[in-house]
């Protein structure tokens, strides 16, 4: 599938019912000119269950995501597969991450999910931005457990920002009490001119 303009969303979950459930779907070959998501979740009060998804070959000139939750209380993120997502232009302050947990989304648990190839050639100037496998950028008291990451390949940029790429990040200081165990991190990213992990 190919999106010319504005954002692509291939799943979209927009209720504050309980008990919202994504399970064994599978997304790839996604391309779009502003921001793509796999999986976007907004507005899910609670009891989000997200469990063995493949997404695959997202590619953006903008934002671009694996799976983004915002809005969810406690969400469940298991098992899923995310591979080869791409950013090939954009701004210093847009997003390539695998995994985004966002605002009032307290609680996730982030278990067994494999994430490789996260990628952007865009320079970043804030820490904030850098192409992460998972990012928390909000919310306390999160669980990130025996997942895989493997990022890797060259940026063609001099990125700014200290740690221009990360496997995991915890983006804000006020993203507290966070329970990371068992997991394994790769980074092998490099620019032109030196590797940054």
């Amino acid at each position: 599938n190919i999106v010319t303009g504005g954002d692509s969303r291939a799943l979209y979950v927009a209720s504050t019912s309980t008990a919202n459930r994504v399970i064994n779907n599978k997304v790839e070959n996604i391309s779009g000119g502003s921001k793509v998501y796999g999986l976007f979740v907004d507005v899910t009060s609670r009891d989000l269950f997200c469990d063995n998804n493949a997404i695959k070959n997202l590619t953006s000139l903008g934002d671009v995501f694996g799976i983004y939750i915002n809005n969810s209380k406690a969400p469940v993120v298991t098992n899923n597969t995310i591979e080869s997502i791409r950013q090939i232009s954009g701004s210093t302050t847009s997003y390539a991450d695998g995994i985004f947990i966002g605002t009032a989304s307290d609680s996730s648990y982030i278990v067994n999910n494999s994430i490789s190839g996260v990628y952007s050639s865009v320079n970043r100037t804030a820490a904030a931005y850098i192409p992460s496998g998972i990012k928390l950028n909000a919310g306390t008291t999160h669980r990130v457990l025996y997942n895989s990451i493997n990022l890797y390949g060259s940026n063609s940029s001099t990125p700014a920002a200290t740690g221009a790429s990360s496997a995991f990040t915890i983006s804000a200081d006020a993203v507290t009490k966070v329970d990371v165990r068992n997991n394994i991190f790769n980074n092998k990213m490099y620019d032109a001119t030196s590797p940054f992990n």
